[in-house]
């Protein structure tokens, strides 16, 4: 019942139609093979507009989206290698960090543990992010007092208790077949 996802959904099944129609075409012309004979030109450019249109209607927006995803990568690294690097090259571990572009002005949330991060420092992330070019991003630090040996044992407790609700789920199984 979500308009959105049934949009998105049409979309891309008509990129898809589109380009491998375009393919079909693309792979015919090259073997030669002989082209529909059309009983007048009238019909013939109203065919060919028809299929130019399409194929417009859909790179368009395409190429959009592409560079969208091109930008948000690219936003991805610069935060990954000029923020998210230098906490732990600081010795913190970084536990988490997400974007959220739709908020404004945009966020950059990073949950780490470890050592203190003061002000000045995060002046110098926010300095190296508008000199390549992201201006728009408020960095929040949320410090986890854990230290390494704490996470650790916590992710062997994690995992000790997955591997004991799964042989549960085995024996609860076996006895039910």
């Amino acid at each position: 019942g979500d308009w959105r996802i049934f949009g998105g959904a049409f979309y891309l099944f008509a990129i898809n139609a589109v380009f491998i129609s375009l393919a079909t075409f693309s792979v015919a012309k090259y073997l030669r093979f002989p082209l529909k004979e059309y009983l007048n030109d009238k019909t013939q450019k109203r065919v060919s507009s028809f299929i130019y249109s399409a194929l417009i209607l859909t790179l368009i927006p395409s190429i959009y989206f592409l560079y969208t995803v091109y930008k948000n990568n690219r936003e991805k690294r610069v935060i990954e290698s000029h923020v998210v690097n230098e906490i732990t090259k600081r010795g913190n571990e970084i536990l988490k960090w997400e974007i959220h572009r739709e908020l404004s002005p945009r966020q950059v949330k990073i949950y780490y543990s470890g050592q203190s991060i003061e002000q000045p420092q995060l002046d110098d992330f926010k300095k190296t992010l508008l000199s390549h070019d992201l201006p728009d991003y408020d960095l929040r630090l949320f410090r986890m007092n854990l230290s390494r040996e704490e996470i650790a044992e916590m992710s062997n407790e994690a995992l000790q208790n997955l591997l004991k609700s799964l042989n549960i789920n085995q024996k609860n199984d076996t006895l039910t077949q």
